[in-house]
């Protein structure tokens, strides 16, 4: 063996290295990255700084060696580069809180290790996380939400946006307060913490906490309808049905 291939085996054992301690410590990473867009936000701001370019950099090499059974993204129409990854079973006649719902119902025994829902109507929006920080395979963190907020019920009642307001032609057959004791089954809080864009991961291993019935009742009282009031309880408790 000469110089050379010594320097070159050299370079992939270091690789590999770094490869292994990017997987072991990847919620740290994403944890501390979290922290950093925080921070950015906070100050206001917007550009792409190295110290983004290096993390994101670590996201990009795990993505780029998992597959579909790692990584599976939810979503149509949707043109960049991790294409290799969306789901092709379907098509856009349903609604997105349909769509999420039935995706785990069809593929119950086959779901991947981290799955990731994209509302299409908001994936270019600026307040988005990048999109590897879903996309890239986690240890313990089962749950990454975009832009999470946090929403005062009132009576009971979700406060919709007017824009919600003219997607319903269908009034919910309950009231929120019983619909949340009847298919989420927990004490409903004062505060929801809701994801109104619609774009997050959740791991298998969270999603197989609760039995696949639970998904079959949720997705049969939104299926019903296309406009019905349901499927906006749907979206403001995706934190809720993960959790």
């Amino acid at each position: 063996m000469n110089n050379n291939e010594k320097i070159d085996d050299i370079k992939k054992i270091k690789k590999n290295i770094n490869y292994f301690q990017y997987i072991t410590d990847i919620d740290s990473y994403i944890l501390d990255y979290l922290f950093i867009l925080k921070k950015k936000n906070e100050k206001n701001i917007k550009e792409e700084l190295i110290i983004d370019s290096w993390y994101l950099m670590i996201f990009r090499n795990l993505i780029e060696k998992s597959d579909k059974k790692n990584i599976e993204i939810i979503a149509e129409n949707i043109d960049h580069k991790y294409e290799r990854f969306i789901y092709k079973g379907f098509r856009s006649k349903y609604n997105i809180q349909t769509r999420n719902l039935l995706y785990i119902i069809q593929n119950w025994d086959k779901l991947p290790k981290n799955l990731v829902f994209i509302n299409e109507k908001h994936y270019l929006n600026k307040d988005n996380l990048p999109i590897e920080l879903y996309l890239v395979p986690k240890n313990n963190i089962d749950i990454t939400m975009n832009n999470s907020h946090l929403i005062m019920l009132q009576n009971n009642k979700i406060k919709y946006t007017n824009h919600e307001k003219r997607e319903i032609l269908r009034r919910a057959k309950l009231p929120f307060k019983e619909w949340w004791k009847k298919y989420l089954m927990k004490t409903m809080p004062i505060v929801l913490k809701c994801c109104p864009n619609e774009i997050f991961s959740v791991s298998r291993k969270k999603i197989y906490e609760k039995n696949k019935d639970f998904f079959i009742n949720l997705y049969n009282c939104i299926a019903y309808d296309p406009f019905c009031e349901e499927k906006l309880y749907v979206k403001y408790c995706w934190f809720y049905i993960f959790n």
